[in-house]
């Protein structure tokens, strides 16, 4: 099963929620808010430059939030991950995770990887 985290007021996440519902795709939505460590890990495993690629830049943040980045990033990964989990708002929305692929954002492109050979998860 697909799961696509989510941020209600997010545009990148309606249109990935719509893309899927388009495409008669069934997707577990789970509010941003309540994401497990246990998929942060395996979300983390599937990027290509770690938390960069999960967490919103420090240059597009608020002043509390760039100091939360700030405070991320000298941390060791584990307590990394525990930080995100009590501090979401931190996190790019929407992350859409699989067994094995997984994708932050909405991208027309790259969002129809999720079409094929789907297992469950």
């Amino acid at each position: 099963m697909i799961k696509v985290y989510y941020r209600k007021n997010c545009n990148s996440s309606r249109k990935v929620l719509e893309w899927f519902q388009e495409h008669s795709i069934s997707i577990r939505k789970t509010p941003l808010n309540q994401i497990h460590s246990e998929d942060l890990v395996k979300i983390l495993q599937l990027t290509d430059t770690g938390m960069p690629e999960i967490t919103k830049s420090v240059s597009a943040c608020r002043s509390l939030s760039k100091k939360k980045l700030v405070n991320l990033e000298k941390m060791k990964l584990k307590e990394g991950i525990d930080y995100l989990v009590a501090n979401t708002e931190l996190l790019r929305s929407p992350i859409i995770l699989d067994l094995n692929k997984m994708m932050v954002g909405y991208n027309e492109e790259n969002i129809r990887q999720f079409i094929s050979n789907r297992k469950p998860y």
